[in-house]
């Protein structure tokens, strides 16, 4: 089923940008449901009222929230977090510090003739709490005025595993639909789009739930007489598609594309045949012209990247407790695993029991670990590891080494595997996904 949000158009933009590249625009439609790709989910934070800090200044005020209500959170979902950034800066709410540590984390330097002049409605609220019975209810906002009076509250049923992470995880009754406002080729438009709430299956008061946008988004690529259909996952990412990651869909294939296996921003796609073979680079989704752009590139099977089958750049750098030097040229003949971590990042310290359960079962003659912590004070990660030391090398990614930098890690925790001969052979393999593929390497 396609949605009225946008129009697929037979042409492809192209566009001329610093340098000789060339910039391909190729407009995207969403799609509702996942398409080749598991679903992915969002955790629905609450807002905190006591909160002073850098977020609490984009909350906005809602009413009608039922009287007899206890226990009431409210949610913000972000839909362009860019542009609530830009807009709440504008408006005074940021401080110019503030704005520019954000630039800074999330990479992105903004365009103002990209971006409104005024707030749009690049959000939609959520809220939730016990009904008059005691029952854990949900209101989304689904006409986006910040008024709940004419709302319909709904009870999310619980998200067990098996039917939250597989395609067709959810159902009609499931979905509420919303509007919000996107700033595309110099116009707001308003959109509607669905969002699937459930509650979290350990949580037992019901009062924690997952979001997600049953949505993907596709888009055709014609070069040289060939078509190329692409698509793009959603999950929790629709309609900014942060991620912009992508695959380029087989033929006549019920595939579903896990997470390692798509071609990821800043990576290259390669189309074509034997001496007719094009590349290009992912550039990422441009909400602006709703589009996925993609720049030329010369085919180079040498070129260093995170993208299975290039080489992996070498570093060299100071292993941060016992100062020895160590460099990637230390591991040949091994398949090495690097993993980009932080202590404050939760996602990757609920990792490393896992981590450290497969690095102890590992034939070490053949496999390594090595970490690199990013955005890592020192003084946190020693007295990190004085309580839960781990076996294999650390590494701080700092002003010198710029490691994180260098490998453009842009989200926490991010993996590669590297072969003997220094070509990544998988990345973002986790769990039992990791352990299962060591196994197969090693043949253990």
């Amino acid at each position: 089923m396609l949605l009225a949000v946008c129009a697929l158009v037979s042409c492809q933009n192209r566009e001329e940008e610093k340098g000789d590249s060339e910039i391909l625009r190729l407009p995207l439609t969403f799609v509702e449901g996942f398409g080749p790709f598991y679903a992915s989910t969002s955790f629905l934070g609450a807002e905190n009222p006591t909160d002073t800090g850098f977020w609490s200044k984009t909350y906005m005020p809602v009413t009608g929230i039922p009287k007899a209500w206890k226990l009431v959170d409210k949610s913000m979902v972000w839909l362009d977090v860019q542009q609530l950034i830009y807009q709440n800066y504008q408006a005074g709410n940021l401080r110019e510090e503030e704005f520019a540590q954000f630039k800074k984390s999330s990479e992105w330097e903004p365009n103002p003739k990209e971006l409104p002049d005024k707030p749009i409605k690049c959000f939609v609220y959520v809220i939730r709490g016990r009904d008059e019975k005691g029952k854990a209810a949900v209101m989304v906002d689904t006409d986006n005025d910040l008024d709940f009076s004419d709302e319909i509250p709904f009870y999310p049923e619980k998200a067990y595993k098996e039917n939250y992470s597989s395609v067709g995880a959810y159902q009609e009754k499931e979905k509420r639909y919303f509007t919000y406002e996107v700033y595309e080729e110099g116009r707001v438009i308003a959109k509607r789009i669905p969002i699937v709430i459930k509650r979290m299956p350990a949580e037992p008061a019901g009062n924690d739930f997952w979001y997600y946008f049953p949505l993907h988004a596709q888009t055709t690529l014609n070069v040289n007489g060939g078509t190329y259909k692409i698509a793009i996952p959603g999950g929790a990412s629709i309609p900014s598609f942060e991620s912009s990651s992508m695959v380029v869909l087989e033929k006549d294939s019920a595939h579903i594309y896990e997470f390692p296996e798509q071609i990821q921003k800043g990576d290259l796609i390669t189309v074509g045949h034997l001496l007719n073979k094009i590349e290009y680079r992912n550039k990422g989704v441009s909400v602006y012209h709703n589009a996925l752009e993609l720049e030329g590139n010369d085919v180079d099977e040498q070129e260093y990247s995170l993208q299975p089958g290039h080489p992996f750049k070498p570093f060299t750098a100071k292993e941060f407790q016992t100062g020895q030097t160590i460099a990637l040229a230390d591991y040949q003949d091994k398949y090495l695993f690097i993993d980009f971590w932080g202590t404050w990042c939760k996602g990757c310290v609920q990792e490393l029991p896992k981590l450290q359960r497969i690095y102890k079962g590992v034939d070490k003659q053949r496999v390594e670990f090595v970490s690199i912590a990013g955005h890592q004070s020192p003084e946190l990660l020693e007295k990190f590891l004085k309580k839960r030391p781990l076996a294999w090398p650390q590494i701080i990614s700092d002003d010198e080494n710029k490691l994180i930098e260098t490998y453009k890690i842009t989200s926490f925790p991010t993996n590669v595997l590297v072969g003997p001969d220094g070509r990544v052979v998988s990345r973002n393999l986790h769990g039992e996904v990791l352990e299962r593929k060591l196994a197969e390497l090693t043949g253990k």
